[in-house]
């Protein structure tokens, strides 16, 4: 057994990240034939890694000699070391991208210390999970989050949601026989002495895909029936675990959106859905069945989990441990959860899902059921079965939903306004890829977010025009599609094409938030009224739908240009490049004049003089009619910005025309 060296390896450098390169991965590419030469000389981290990766390779193949990879002079040994605080993940590179995690275990069980820089234990995550271990995994979380995090994680709901599914008083023997489950009126359940309205109501909650099968629901036709009784043979799987869930954590409350609204009565559906503000972000939990594609994969069941094989064991004379190698565990699913980089769409169905983008960020917490793992969300900390969130939360907490959730919680009392406004275009930079079953869906599925925004901003519901916000509003039309297959605009009734909200069904949305982060935007466009136009009887809210045309009075910098034919999404000359939102046919191609209409310019990188036309960004218009005051209406077809690089792109907008017009 080689010895522990005394000096820094300089081929793994002691797998220390504080002197690795490339956050947030901490990476660096050494040869497989130098982890085996340093591993002879002593080096105990090459030698494990060495072995890691011929461990692993194998499985992959066992008729390669995979030794020739570790020749000297083999120029396709290559691996990849990726340090992070908890443990390592060395990947080979060639001829296989293969991902691995090393991780140490010791005699009892326990996770110790290791000597190999900041390798330390990663939890074993069984490879069932039962009720038993949902329960020991949440509840100290819970514990320990009522009594030592803010405020902020321990709501009050002293207005509880209008119905609530009653669990009854305990679990008792009987199990959840039939009638045991049933619908309640919290208005009417005031009344009932088993309520103490002062001390508030303790509920939870639940997110879920409902995938092709349709979960139960309630309807006019069972409302009755669901007030005296729900069968527990009529609920899938994921209600059923997310129920023994919820009483097994002393809970007698869960609120269900299919059972909690009257599904097929439009007047509550649509009630219930603006309310979904204080029904998530009042709720004592939010249980995700992130992992459950439908209502039948529920929150407790078998996990893939990868096989695990010794690599070393007792590698250091009295340490006891023993090292293990194993096909890392989906680290993407960790992402997914930090950046909402969805890659793999089996490990979390539901964080594709736009409905339940808003439940996560207004729940104060949230426990996720994943494919192969259970993690825990809340506002001040992330934690998941493995460990690996325990470690690296505090290193990648500006990539997470807190910050999102971090502005709402603080308000506009003490952060400004502008950053509030900046949040939301993240916000519609994230929800605008994820999936609808019905699109008209688009603006009731962040209704609750939006909501949220409206008090903390103290702005008033009637100022949110279709995804936008009326004070921001020109910050927030220069977005783009960037899906680049885009044919048409979603036929919502009410959005106009500078929403986008018209083209969110069919690709990425970008806002160019950083654009306005970064520097001080000269605007050029005066927005000089909001008209609209529908019937002055409907009384819905804003946020649910546009019940009326809205149509933007304005008074900017214009130059008109022939877009020729033209069957890309992208046009490019020395002065401009622009975006179209549709992808034209062949046998459509555009061949109109287009109306460039400056919306703001920003100075040059790294020149401290004002430049009036450097890095502008406009829209692109084309002519609709006139309208009823004759000023000329125009529809968005794209968006553009000015050539960085040439001088010509400065000069696009300096013999524009000023002139009035409506964007509809």
């Amino acid at each position: 057994m080689p010895k522990f060296f005394s000096r820094p390896c300089s081929i793994c450098l002691d797998l220390d990240p504080s002197v690795y390169e490339g956050f947030p991965k901490f990476q660096r590419r050494v040869q497989l034939y130098q982890l085996r030469a340093a591993g002879k000389d002593g080096c105990i981290s090459c030698l494990v890694l060495h072995n890691a990766v011929m461990t692993e390779m194998r499985h992959v193949r066992d008729d390669y000699d995979w030794n020739l990879l570790g020749q000297p002079g083999n120029s396709r040994g290559w691996v990849s070391i990726n340090v992070r605080p908890g443990g390592y993940v060395p990947k080979i590179t060639w001829p296989l991208s293969l991902g691995f995690e090393l991780f140490s275990q010791s005699e009892t069980g326990c996770s110790p210390p290791t000597p190999l820089g900041a390798l330390a234990g990663t939890l074993r995550v069984p490879s069932t999970n039962t009720l038993e271990r949902a329960l020991s995994f949440v509840q100290p979380l819970l514990d320990k989050c009522d009594s030592i995090h803010n405020s902020s994680c321990r709501p009050i709901a002293l207005t509880p949601p209008r119905r609530l599914l009653d669990l009854g008083e305990s679990c008792s023997q009987r199990g959840f026989a039939d009638g045991y489950i049933k619908l309640i009126d919290t208005e009417n359940a005031l009344a009932s002495p088993f309520i103490d309205a002062s001390s508030g109501w303790k509920y939870i909650a639940l997110s879920h895909c409902w995938g092709q099968s349709h979960p139960i629901k309630t309807n006019r036709s069972n409302l009755a029936q669901h007030h005296h009784a729900i069968a527990w043979a009529d609920l899938g799987k994921t209600f059923q675990d997310a129920i023994q869930l919820t009483r097994a954590l002393g809970i007698r409350y869960l609120w269900v959106d299919s059972l909690c609204i009257i599904q097929d009565d439009l007047d509550d559906w649509q009630t219930e859905a603006a309310n979904m503000t204080s029904v998530y972000s009042e709720s004592y939990l939010t249980i995700s069945a992130t992992g459950s594609k439908d209502g039948g994969g529920g929150c407790l069941f078998s996990r893939p989990l990868p096989k695990e094989e010794v690599v070393a064991v007792n590698f250091l004379p009295g340490c006891g441990c023993r090292m293990y190698v194993r096909s890392h565990r989906d680290l993407d699913g960790h992402f997914h959860l930090i950046q909402e980089l969805i890659t793999d769409m089996s490990t979390a169905p539901l964080l594709t899902r736009a409905w339940c983008f808003q439940e996560r960020i207004l729940s104060p917490r949230v426990l996720h059921f994943l494919a192969d793992e259970m993690v825990w969300e809340c506002r001040t900390t992330e934690s998941c079965e493995c460990g690996w969130f325990d470690e690296i939360t505090s290193v990648f907490k500006r990539f997470s939903r807190r910050q999102i959730t971090e502005v709402l919680d603080e308000g506009s009392s003490t952060i400004p306004k502008t950053q509030i406004y900046n949040a939301w275009l993240h916000v519609v930079d994230k929800y605008s890829s994820l999936h609808l079953t019905h699109e008209s869906d688009r603006l009731p599925a962040l209704a609750g977010l939006a909501r949220r925004f409206s008090e903390v901003l103290e702005v008033p519901e009637c100022h949110y025009l279709a995804g936008h916000w009326e004070e921001d509003i020109l910050r927030s039309l220069p977005w783009a599609s960037v899906a680049g297959k885009l044919k048409i605009r979603h036929k919502t009734p009410g959005i106009p094409s500078w929403s986008w909200v018209s083209m969110a069904h069919q690709g990425v949305i970008t806002t160019l938030a950083g654009w306005h982060e970064q520097a001080t935007i000269d605007k050029q466009l005066e927005i000089i009224s909001v008209l609209s136009s529908g019937d002055s009887a409907d009384h819905s809210s804003p946020l649910m739908r546009v019940s009326a045309e809205l149509r933007l009075k304005m008074r900017g910098i214009c130059v008109m240009i022939n877009l020729r034919e033209q069957t890309s999404t992208e046009l490019r000359d020395k002065r401009f490049e622009i975006y179209l939102d549709l992808r034209v046919e062949r046998e459509d191609t555009v061949s109109e004049t287009a109306c460039l209409l400056l919306i703001g310019s920003r100075s040059r990188p790294n020149d401290n003089r004002p430049s009036p036309w450097g890095l502008s960004r406009f829209l692109v218009l084309l002519s609709d009619s006139c309208d009823e005051d004759e000023l000329k209406r125009f529809k968005r077809i794209g968006y553009g910005e000015t050539t960085a690089n040439d001088p010509a792109g400065d000069k696009l907008f300096e013999n524009g025309e000023i002139i009035e017009l409506v964007l509809v």
